[in-house]
């Protein structure tokens, strides 16, 4: 699931997976725009209480979901992972 959101200033552009969300949020009050990413896996903190992004063991993770993302924002066909690791 992809969506977007603005808030206090800033858009919000995420992407939803059985397990994770991550959540690329970008000022457009910067200049250059800045960009956070915000990173959750729900099987362990389902509340999103802890932000995981950058951390080296979900590297990968990260990186696979904002690969799906840049996907979504060129109007690509993106498969959401499923199974249990999604």
């Amino acid at each position: 699931m992809f969506g977007w959101r603005e808030w206090r200033g800033q858009s919000g552009l995420t992407v939803r997976t059985p397990r994770y969300r991550l959540v690329r949020w970008v000022s457009s009050f910067s200049s250059p725009e800045e960009i956070t990413i915000e990173l959750y896996d729900h099987d362990s903190d389902p509340r999103e209480y802890v932000n995981i992004s950058g951390r080296p063991e979900h590297a990968q993770t990260e990186q696979r979901l904002n690969a799906l993302l840049d996907a979504w924002l060129r109007h690509e066909p993106a498969e959401i992972p499923t199974g249990p690791s999604g």
